[in-house]
This record gives structure tokens, sequence and C-alpha cells, in this order.
């Protein structure tokens, strides 16, 4: 690798001695020269620029050249035609352009007077464009009503609804719901729990099991008042029982009823329906 360093050092410094003996020509791009007109060809001349005053060609200057030496003014202009209207002098904003101007009796060029219309008052003499009024939007009236502890129930709720011009969704979701009440006496050693069982079994007490943990139940209850009455019974005999409310998991139902607020049911008619359904109320919401 080394030797093939050196030898490219050594191929460049021979082409740089031998590059100042024999120089390279360099050959040279002669000047451009623009070519001359074609005979015959006259150059263009621009005739009138936009909103400048138009310049007489030369061949109207050759033509009038007799008597513009003699001193004679040079014939005005020819004015344009009524009406014509150049683009520098069209209105900005999508205005329409004025109207052709008339010349009077004077003929000094004066604006006509512009007739009444015999429309009645143009928009700028009024109170402005008058805005569409918009239809207005029937009122509603929404409610939620629940819960309801079956679906069948819920539907034949959701019919009748219906029937009467609503427009009902049917919701549901899961929720804890209370089952029943519970008396028993907390978990002890086994023979403490039988010897208990004996004891209260001798007192002509029913309804009396040993569960799990050596726990005695002594009851199970669908109200709190029951609950509480057997409660009492058993501390009366000395002991120390405890009353627990139990939960299941249940699927509860609600309804979603949007009604047109002439359609919809008052407080009273909403009462008499509902009362055929335990626990199931009326909660009025806001509209989707």
């Amino acid at each position: 690798m080394r030797y093939l360093i050196f030898l490219l050092l050594a191929a460049n410094l021979g082409y740089y001695v031998w590059s100042l003996y024999h120089p390279v020509a360099v050959s040279r791009v002669p000047h451009y020269t623009e070519p001359g007109w074609p005979a015959g060809v006259q150059r263009l001349h621009l005739v009138k620029a936009a909103g400048a005053p138009s310049a007489p060609s030369p061949s109207s200057a050759a033509a009038s050249g007799p008597a513009q030496s003699s001193g004679e003014p040079a014939a005005p202009a020819k004015p344009s035609a009524p009406g014509a209207v150049s683009r520098e002098s069209e209105p900005r904003g999508g205005a329409a352009p004025a109207g052709p101007s008339s010349n009077g009796p004077s003929g000094n060029g004066a604006p006509a007077e512009s007739a009444p219309s015999s429309g009645g008052a143009s928009p700028a003499e009024g109170n402005g464009p008058q805005s569409r009024a918009e239809p207005a939007r029937p009122k509603t009236a929404c409610s939620r009503v629940g819960p309801l502890d079956s679906e069948d129930s819920a539907r034949k709720l959701a019919g009748v609804l219906t029937g009467r011009g609503a427009t009902v969704q049917l919701q549901s979701r899961q929720a804890q719901v209370p089952l029943n009440w519970w008396v028993f006496l907390p978990p002890r050693s086994a023979d403490e729990a039988r010897r208990i069982y004996r004891e209260l079994s001798a007192q002509g007490l029913t309804d009396l099991s040993i569960g799990k943990d050596n726990a005695i139940s002594l009851g199970i209850y669908n109200d709190e008042a029951t609950a509480r009455q057997r409660l009492d019974q058993i501390s009366g005999f000395g002991y120390e029982p405890v009353v627990q409310q139990r939960h299941a998991t249940r699927t509860r139902y609600w309804l979603a009823v949007q009604a047109p607020a002439a359609a919809s049911l008052n407080d009273d008619q909403w009462r008499k329906l509902l009362s055929a359904y335990d626990g199931v109320e009326r909660s009025t919401t806001e509209c989707p």
C-alpha cells in the first residue's frame, strides 16, 4: 500500500512538470453579433399602450408632413365612441360601470340626470336585505325511565310509549342490587358452634344451620324489619348476632324517551302509567 501511494505521487509530479513545457491550446469563442434586419422588413413599433394617448405612426406622420411644416395645428383626435370604458376606468369591487354620458345641447358633456326607478325603494334606501326566517324547530321532551328488572317488562313499557308517538331507546347495564338480609353468629370453633346450635334448638328456634368457617346462620329475610326482629330475638338469649345485607349482580333496564312536547305525557299520566311497575321512576333529561 505504501509503494502504491509513492507511485501515485511520482505520477502526479511527472504530469505537472510535463504540463509546464507543453501548454494546452485554448480555443476562444468569437463574439456574438446580432444579425441585421433583412431588406424590406421594418421594425415593429408599439402603436398604443394601455392608458396612454395614441401616437401617430411613421406612415401617417409622413403623409401629414406638408401640413405640419406650414405651421398648421394638427387635427384633434377623434373622440371615442359613447359608452366606451377603458379597463383602468372600470370600477373595482364588481360594481357595474357607469352609463354613457349624454352630450346636451351645449355640448359640455354633462351627465344626464338618472330617471327615478318605478319599483319602489332600492335596497340601499330600505332597511337592508331581509334575512329569510328559519322554520321553528318542533320542541321535544326527553325523559329517562327505570330501572326495570326484566327485559320483557321494559319492552312492554316501551311499546306503550311508542304507541303514544314517542321514540324509545332501550338501555341496559349490570348493577349490584339488594338481594336479602342475613342474620348470623360470626365464625367460631367447631365445638362452640355445635354447642350454641344445640342450645338454640332447645329454645324452639328453627332456620338454624352451621355454615362456612363454623358461622351459625339464624335466617335469611327479604326485608330489613323482619331481620331486625330476629336479631333482637337471638340477642335476648345472650348472644351477639349480626345482620348483613346481601347483594347480587343483576341486569337493569332503562328507557330513553323522546317525544314531541305536544304529545308528551303530563305528570299525572306518568304516575298512572308507572304505578304498575314497582320502583320505576321518571327523570327529565336534556334532549340530544
